[in-house]
């Protein structure tokens, strides 16, 4: 229950950062009454992440450095031996429930590690301003997702795996791309491809340079990429349609479907509104 109460804490703080972060909470924890043990995983392997990822991100401050935690946590999985801080907390709570439930640890592990990794690299460009080509770019979110889906999966003992739905995937690497643009922008994230980017003094990112046509253009085409993925997906959800698992693929979809659905509700996305 001490994991379960630090869950909570982590919740609220996530949203009172943006209400999304509550309604994925009440997602965790209506169903709770009937699937508490199941869904307890879901909190705390999302808690482990999230609390990861606002460091890295410069969401949240701390005493230690990013880097330093980040290390710390890599740390603690590859030796499967979990300190009293915050993510040791949550991780030991989480892999002693997913032991109880006869998950695979080795493979989640390594999907932690694997994301975490990922939080690595995002703490580098923030801290750097550094950008990528886009290639890159859209292979790292891709990558970010790809190793989520599969996390989830193993959680529900699925057999779906993100290679299995490429298209899916690629819909959640152009959302994320597309909402958390300027505020990742407002931190030094620049997910903007480094061949469209003007050079600018001091290396800071000018929000200005959101509404050079070439820019908007990419932006544009990136969001018509993420809708026509988000069609695709169909047939690839059919084809695993009897997996378990697939309901939480297809709440998934549902919510990228309603994504796609309201450019308006991006100022630089204003010619498709």
């Amino acid at each position: 229950m001490r994991a379960e109460w630090l869950v909570m804490q982590e919740f609220y703080l996530y949203s009172l950062r943006h209400p999304r972060y509550f309604v994925i909470a009440l997602y965790l924890y209506l169903p709770s009454l009937f699937y508490f043990r199941k869904l307890s995983l879901f909190r705390l392997g999302f808690c482990m992440l999230q609390y990861l990822d606002d460091l890295a991100d410069g969401d949240r401050l701390s005493k230690l450095s990013p880097e330093r935690i980040l290390e710390d946590a890599l740390e603690q999985l590859h030796a499967e031996n979990f300190k009293n801080n915050r993510f040791g907390r949550l991780a030991d709570a989480f892999f002693y429930q997913a032991n109880q439930a006869q998950l695979p640890l080795s493979e989640l592990k390594e999907k932690f590690i694997g994301l975490i990794r990922l939080l690595q690299l995002d703490y580098r460009r923030r801290v750097s301003l550094s950008r990528m080509p886009e290639q890159e770019l859209l292979h790292h979110l891709n990558q970010t997702f790809a190793q989520s889906i599969d996390l989830a999966m193993i959680i529900l003992k699925s057999n779906i795996r993100a290679s299995q739905t490429p298209q899916l995937v690629k819909a959640f690497g152009i959302c994320s791309l597309i909402r958390d643009l300027e505020d990742d922008l407002s931190m030094g994230i620049v997910n903007l491809p480094l061949e469209l980017i003007a050079h600018s003094e001091g290396g800071e990112f000018p929000f200005n340079q959101l509404k050079r046509s070439a820019i908007r253009t990419w932006l544009l085409q990136q969001f018509q990429n993420g809708k026509l993925a988000i069609d695709l997906c169909s047939v690839e959800l059919n084809a695993v349609q009897n997996e378990q698992g697939i309901f939480v693929i297809r709440i998934f979809e549902k919510s990228l479907r309603r994504f796609f659905s309201k450019p308006e509700k991006f100022h630089f996305l204003s010619p498709l509104a």
